[in-house]
């Protein structure tokens, strides 16, 4: 059986300027596009205050000062060489890994005891050598990976790990899941498939 994660940095623009900034850790954080046109990116706290993805920056200035938001114009440079420490941290643990984008990647799990612990370990592995917060989901397809992921930042309880490989509780999710979360199902086919 195939044990294949993803594993996705979690706001990853957002905590890529937080972890050069320790004293903004537990405000809300919002990252702009080129030219700082409109938010890109944002951690929890951003999502709390209802700032929307792609909100232009001139309609949500006013609010974001109000609030204490940290904007901050992207730095993609900075970017691609954490996301390249990410997957160098993330390597030497899977049989085998491919980036997906910036901040996500496919891995192909070892056969281990608990993939839900080897998940966790995993997940600690990149927070303490490269200061990135990750999510993870495991399945037996990418599709259902990508699931699992989604789960894993749903339900906090379960660490941000999900291991989806039990075709009983792949069931039960996808009889739980939003259909726009399954991956490839856009907007017009989520609408025909409702």
């Amino acid at each position: 059986m195939k044990r294949i994660a993803l594993i996705d940095g979690k706001s990853f623009y957002a905590s890529v300027e937080a972890m050069f900034r320790p004293d903004i850790c537990n405000k809300p954080v919002c990252v702009l596009s080129n030219g700082d046109g409109c938010v890109i990116a944002r951690n929890t706290r951003a999502k709390e205050l209802g700032i929307p993805m792609g909100a232009p920056y001139f309609q949500i200035k006013g609010y974001a000062k109000q609030h204490g938001v940290q904007m901050f114009s992207s730095n993609y440079t900075l970017y691609a060489d954490v996301s390249r420490r990410m997957i160098q941290s993330i390597f030497p643990h899977v049989e085998d890994l491919e980036q997906y984008s910036i901040d996500e990647c496919w891995a192909l799990m070892p056969e281990v005891d608990s993939l839900h612990e080897y998940g966790l370990a995993l997940k600690e592995t990149v927070l303490r050598e490269v200061g990135i917060p990750v999510a993870v989901g495991i399945s037996t397809t990418k599709t259902l990976a990508k699931l699992a992921q989604w789960a894993s930042k749903q339900w906090p309880r379960t660490g941000e790990v999900v291991d989806l490989t039990d075709p009983v509780r792949q069931e039960r999710l996808l009889k739980i899941a939003p259909v726009a979360k399954i991956w490839g199902v856009g907007r017009k086919l989520e609408a025909r498939l409702a």
